[in-house]
């Protein structure tokens, strides 16, 4: 895939617009074939607001891990600690605190959901999902593209 900008529209941190005009040559992933294996879908707003919204890294990489397990609005996910964990390469009780630490920054509310006569934890994330969509309307680039879209551009300040 090639990226055509158009030449009067600067850009912020060395990144193209959003709406800048993409020329597909190819179908080819820039993941080349690694994406087969899964892929996770995240709002910018999340990585670009991280420290105002008070996540640590730990905390930041707890949340993708338990939305790499989050495939449907309706459906929530429910990761176990321990897999985090190994995943990370951490002990189960770091994450257990960064969960404790994003709950009470209320983006993640933990669910107990009773399967098969047992007792499964799952994440609700709407709490994070309403406070993206709060940055998100106050992004420079949401507002670029809405105007874009009524045809009525201008580039946000560089930075933004």
């Amino acid at each position: 895939m090639v990226l055509v900008m158009d030449k009067q529209q600067p850009h912020t941190d060395n990144m193209p617009s959003p709406s800048a005009q993409a020329t597909e040559e190819s179908h080819e992933s820039p993941w080349k074939g690694s994406h087969k294996a899964g892929f996770l879908q995240i709002p910018n707003v999340l990585l670009k607001n991280q420290h105002q919204m008070g996540l640590a890294p730990t905390d930041l990489t707890v949340l993708l891990n338990i939305a790499m397990h989050w495939w449907a609005s309706g459906r929530l996910p429910f990761p176990k600690t321990n897999t985090i964990a190994k995943r990370m390469g951490v002990d189960k009780r770091t994450v257990q605190r960064s969960i404790r630490n994003l709950s009470n920054l209320g983006l993640v509310e933990r669910v107990i959901r009773k399967v098969d006569g047992g007792e499964v934890s799952a994440f609700d994330l709407s709490g994070l999902v309403k406070k993206l969509e709060i940055m998100a309307s106050a992004d420079a680039w949401y507002h670029h593209e809405k105007r874009d879209l009524a045809g009525t551009a201008s580039t946000p300040e560089p930075g933004t």
